[in-house]
């Protein structure tokens, strides 16, 4: 197996692997790599059939699916793995699609040898989930989704910040820790105590050790669920970028942690 991102014309009509894993989708990249164009290079495999492709899309079905971001590559896609959470706020699931050449042998695969128990009520809210996802608003919902995220990543860029992928096409984001001269285990901490929750990540060929790492991730669908917009974004990002360039002074911690509690009091939690 080979991600597309090692996967070349010849290397694969070299080796011939049996599946391609979309780089910017496969477990260790996908969680930061947040530029689509990359995807173009697996239809290209494909068209010249060197092998079957299987996505694992965990992170952007949604935008695909309401054709915000642009995968012009899908239908040659063979296997397709979505994790039903991510940038769809519903149920924590997953799903498996493909042609329906494959769907026999996919079906034999899974149940009853790794098929966990089915729970209904998971199944019952997978089924609004989908009817959901169909529907105008979450167009426009995804679309806020993309605008919330492009905001808070020209912010934190602005904030003298390193976005691993450059920008973001989607509604996350890996944000390198290093200009700021900090790790992303002490940015996560800081942050957290400020009243912003986000997760340290190691960036590609980090130096640090996963405990540590030099990044933090970032992603809107929550704020977006709450009722932020971009302007709001772009004050979330200055908070960030404030924090992570004082994570040792108590008192600028102290006085964004009390303007993010007044500033979040205005947009409830979903009950």
């Amino acid at each position: 197996m080979l991600t597309a991102f090692q996967v070349s014309p010849p290397s694969a009509l070299a080796h011939r692997p049996p599946v391609v894993l979309p780089a910017d989708l496969w477990k260790e990249t996908g969680r930061w790599y947040s530029i689509g164009a990359e995807m173009g290079r697996l239809k290209d495999r494909n068209d010249r059939d060197l092998a079957l492709a299987m996505t694992h899309e965990e992170a952007v079905c949604d935008l695909v699916r309401q054709e915000i971001r642009s995968y012009k590559q899908m239908p040659a896609l063979i296997y397709h793995i979505q994790t039903k959470f991510r940038d769809d706020p519903r149920p924590r699931a997953g799903l498996i699609l493909c042609r329906e050449e494959w769907a026999k042998a996919i079906d034999k695969a899974v149940f009853p040898g790794i098929q966990g128990g089915p729970l209904m009520h998971i199944i019952a809210a997978k089924a609004v989930a989908f009817h959901e996802a169909t529907q105008p608003d979450f167009k426009a919902y995804q679309q806020r989704t993309l605008d919330n995220a492009q905001a808070l990543a020209a912010e934190l860029v602005r904030q003298g910040l390193r976005l691993v992928s450059g920008g973001t096409d989607n509604h996350l984001m890996l944000v390198d820790m290093t200009p700021a001269g900090v790790t992303g285990k002490a940015a996560e901490k800081a942050l957290d105590a400020a009243g912003i929750h986000t997760n340290k990540n190691m960036i590609p060929f980090d130096p640090k050790p996963p405990l540590t790492a030099s990044g933090i991730r970032l992603g809107t669908p929550a704020a977006t669920t709450r009722g932020f917009g971009p302007d709001d974004m772009h004050q979330v990002g200055r908070w960030i970028g404030e924090i992570v360039h004082h994570v040792e002074d108590p008192a600028v911690i102290e006085r964004v942690h009390r303007d993010v509690i007044e500033f979040a009091c205005r947009f409830p939690v979903p009950a």
